[in-house]
């Protein structure tokens, strides 16, 4: 299930460019936490607001969470499409990588994660 979250390398990127979105799981000095919910209380969300255990303690975005944050926030969208046998990654302003040309990522996962880092990359040096 882990795989479904961002990682924590780009969790710590996220919640420096102002991400504090609730989620449904948290890393705790780097160690993968999904919260559970009891039967005798509520479910609670993290956020890097009201989650801070210490400095190494990050809420843990899913990939499409992370994504809809850029798409609001920095009206950036994002596409992966299938090209040539491999992946390619674009935004509304064009292609991501390359200067246009196609990067031809292996798998989904890949484009999906070297996506997130150019995203994170671009708004950091606006």
């Amino acid at each position: 299930m882990e795989k479904e979250f961002v990682p924590y390398e780009l969790a710590v990127k996220l919640k420096e460019l102002g991400f504090n979105e609730p989620c449904l799981a948290c890393y705790l000095d780097n160690v993968f936490v999904i919260k559970l919910q009891s039967q005798n209380s509520e479910f609670e969300y993290f956020n890097n607001t009201t989650f801070s255990f210490n400095e190494k303690s990050f809420s843990a975005p899913l990939w499409q969470q992370a994504f809809d944050w850029f798409r609001e926030k920095y009206d950036m969208q994002l596409g992966i499409c299938h090209i040539n046998g491999g992946f390619d990654c674009w935004t509304n302003d064009g292609d991501l990588f390359e200067n246009g040309k196609y990067c031809n990522f292996k798998t989904y996962e890949e484009a999906e994660l070297e996506c997130l880092k150019k995203l994170i990359e671009i708004v950091k040096n606006k």
